[in-house]
């Protein structure tokens, strides 16, 4: 069986060999059959919030245009005869998604209140993710030798896409654990006057209030055993770049979108800082563990940059328990947990009982009690 399966790809890739088209032509077609699945089933393939974002017509243009580069790139690399088994699976993948409709697939009847799991959160956030960051590491990398499919980046691709597929688990866990347990902390006189703020005010006051509570949480999750396992499954990672950031057991994107939504909904906060801060969220979290080498020292006394990021995942005793602000550094400062001699750590990873290396065990291990 495993003849058949083809070897997952790792280690550097050049242009021109052919290798990297017959990968991306299986991504691409892999993307342009559930994004063909997305629009015939909506309400159990997309989320609520996101398909109220963007333009379904532009979606099919994407559709179109990602079908047509699969079958190309498959093309060529079955031309170049490299790597056919991808290239074969990328141009069968576009023809089964052509066969239902391809880009001008009808859409399905979108019924409110379905269960649903996040496919077009995990197209549109795989795509604009990869391309954004792949580029800056290529462009400005602080590990030149580290290659895109470096060691263990399928771990974190699995990671990567369980928590984008199960975005509406963790939106159902953060509403019910606000509005039914914790509704009772709103203040409508707060709340309207944190309404009446200027947009960029409540959106540096939404950052620093966040902030500070993620600070208090994210240091629970250092300093207690049990919270710990949950926490050391993100620290495991050995490699950091824009996957490293995917690595989670699902209990703390759970607890982090959970005390969120708690401080959103009970400081009254409006939805154009809101959604400010989501994008912001979205993109630093990424950017501090990416593979890019930005001397950003100047602003490191405010705010949390890659290099301040990078040492607290370093598996130098001295940085450990350090940098646990995740957006302004001086939070840190301000309690005494603060490091950052100035220079990049050598290595990242857990110094002590590192976390099973599969999906499934990284997401049972706070569960499973160490021998």
């Amino acid at each position: 069986m495993s003849k058949l399966l083809p070897k997952i790809p790792q280690g550097k890739i050049e242009f021109g060999e052919g290798r990297l088209s017959a990968y991306l032509s299986f991504l691409l077609g892999s993307l342009g059959l559930l994004g063909v699945l997305a629009f015939m089933f909506p309400s159990m393939l997309t989320t609520p919030d996101l398909r109220n974002a963007y333009s379904p017509e532009l979606m099919r243009i994407f559709l179109a245009g990602g079908l047509v580069l699969s079958a190309g790139l498959g093309s060529f690399a079955i031309a170049q005869n490299v790597e056919r088994r991808y290239a074969w699976g990328g141009l069968t993948l576009t023809l089964i998604a052509l066969a239902f409709g391809g880009s001008n697939v009808p859409a399905g009847q979108i019924n409110p209140g379905s269960i649903y799991v996040g496919v077009d959160w995990l197209i549109i956030g795989l795509l604009s993710t990869s391309v954004l960051f792949v580029g800056l590491e290529k462009l400005s990398p602080l590990r030149r030798e580290q290659p895109v499919l470096r060691e263990d980046w399928l771990l974190d691709m699995k990671h990567f896409v369980f928590n984008h597929l199960l975005i509406g688990f963790f939106l159902f866990i953060a509403n019910f654990f606000v509005h039914q347990c914790f509704g009772w902390l709103e203040i409508p006189k707060l709340a309207q006057s944190i309404g009446t703020l200027p947009g960029w005010a409540q959106f540096l006051l939404l950052v620093t209030t966040i902030d500070f509570v993620q600070y208090w949480v994210h240091r629970l999750y250092h300093e207690h055993p049990w919270f710990w396992k949950i926490h050391s499954v993100h620290h495991s990672t050995e490699t950091m770049d824009w996957l490293a950031s995917s690595r989670l057991n699902f209990m703390e994107p759970a607890i982090t979108r959970s005390l969120g939504l708690l401080m959103i909904s009970t400081l009254g906060f409006e939805l154009g800082p809101v959604n400010a801060y989501l994008i912001f969220v979205g993109f630093h979290a990424t950017f501090i563990h990416a593979n890019v080498n930005w001397d950003l020292s100047k602003i490191e006394k405010i705010f949390v940059t890659p290099k301040y990021h990078h040492w607290h995942h370093a598996d130098a005793p001295e940085a450990i328990n350090k940098n646990y602000a995740v957006y302004l550094s001086f939070i840190d400062r301000m309690f005494g947990t603060q490091y950052n001699p100035g220079e990049w750590p050598n290595g990242y990873g857990v110094l002590n009982g590192k976390p099973p290396s599969s999906l499934l065990k990284q997401q049972l291990h706070p569960f499973v009690k160490v021998a």
